[in-house]
């Protein structure tokens, strides 16, 4: 068991570009966890009406608001691999939303809003006249995903604080 669950971990390494020691702690000491998580994964990729785009400027957006540094950069390359422009996944990261389009520019402030608590109802009402609720509940969705693994690393005593001068923006 402990050689398919190593195995996992790699896989998913390569995938992402960080290591995920706070996984292999999860698998030690809570294996059954370790297999739930796994199920909750498909939820990190849903998206049938939200343009890819969107969908990851809010899940950065949301990243951020977290303040875990490798969670940033797992967003950063996922958004890469999926053929988000360098340009734009790094004016996300360094917040210069003036290079954006307006879509883009509020979802990353409307992931960053709702994850840090704050009022997020007029950049809400904005998306939710582009997209529609279920591209809403989407989005929602997205952004509660986006803050699942660094409320658990920070809980751990594993997570580092975002470095945003170190992020590198290049797929894994």
């Amino acid at each position: 068991m402990n050689w398919i669950m190593e195995r996992g971990i790699r896989g998913m390494e390569k995938q992402l570009g960080v290591e995920l020691d706070h996984l292999r702690t999860m698998g030690r000491v809570a294996p059954g966890l370790l297999g739930r998580l796994a199920m909750f994964m498909p939820l990190l990729a849903y998206r049938r009406r939200v343009p890819a785009e969107l969908m990851h400027m809010a899940g950065i957006g949301a990243t951020m608001a977290q303040d875990c540094g490798s969670c940033l950069q797992i967003a950063v390359n996922v958004a890469l691999a999926s053929g988000l422009s360098r340009e734009l996944v790094e004016a996300a990261v360094r917040g210069r939303t003036e290079s954006m389009t307006e879509a883009q520019a509020e979802a990353l402030q409307y992931g960053e809003r709702v994850a840090a608590g704050l009022d997020s109802e007029e950049v809400r009402r904005s998306l939710e006249a582009r997209l529609g609720e279920p591209g809403m509940v989407e989005l929602a969705s997205s952004v509660a995903a986006a803050q699942y693994y660094p409320v658990p690393e920070r809980g751990m005593g594993v997570a580092q604080a975002c470095r945003i001068d170190e992020i590198r923006y290049h797929a894994a």
